[in-house]
């Protein structure tokens, strides 16, 4: 199961997200409406590492549209102020706040697949958003909080490096930051896993 999509189907991605949030901010209902007012900052996240981890080179259509993007995404940012900060924190409590049960169900939920592929992008999310805010807000108790639980998410993916080595192709996302452990399988797999 492979849920790798194109570039252009990434910047066409992009792109909606921020129309939604230029658009229709005040439709954004919560964390769990979709689309979140997060989602353009994953979606940059994602075509950032593309750019420069990409097995291809970019386009300069490709390149310039997403520098757009990344521009127009800064004024719709600025225009909204505050209210996104504000949106963006609720989406992030609701994040930590069910982060346990996403622990506690971990590879334990059927499809494995499609759980699996769940729990990881909301845990891409999470760490989006306690990047994005992390210097404007304080964050500790939500940090401490998120550390505590990674810790027994990395015990289980030592505990299960079997059977998650068979979703490889869910799991590992190569152009993410290596802050993005749980998207880097190999590291479990050698003894670089001491670090994780």
């Amino acid at each position: 199961m492979t849920r790798e999509l194109t570039i252009s189907t990434y910047l066409d991605r992009f792109e909606e997200s921020i129309s939604t949030l230029e658009s229709n901010f005040d439709d954004i209902d919560g964390p769990l409406g979709q689309p979140t007012a997060g989602r353009p900052l994953e979606l940059k996240l994602t075509l950032s590492g593309l750019r420069d981890e990409s097995a291809r080179e970019w386009t300069e259509s490709e390149t310039a549209r997403f520098e757009a993007l990344c521009s127009r995404l800064d004024t719709v940012v600025d225009h909204l102020g505050p209210a996104y900060d504000d949106q963006l924190l609720v989406e992030l409590e609701y994040l930590v706040d069910t982060y346990p049960a996403t622990i506690n169900y971990f590879l334990g939920l059927d499809p494995i697949d499609i759980e699996l592929w769940d729990d990881l992008n909301r845990r891409d999310s999470l760490e989006v958003l306690l990047r994005e805010l992390r210097d404007r807000h304080d964050l500790r108790e939500q940090t401490a909080a998120v550390e505590a639980l990674d810790t027994v998410l990395k015990y289980q993916y030592r505990e299960h490096l079997d059977t998650l080595q068979e979703y490889r192709d869910i799991i590992e996302k190569p152009y993410f930051p290596e802050s993005f452990w749980w998207r880097h399988l190999d590291h479990f797999e050698t003894d670089d896993e001491n670090e994780y």
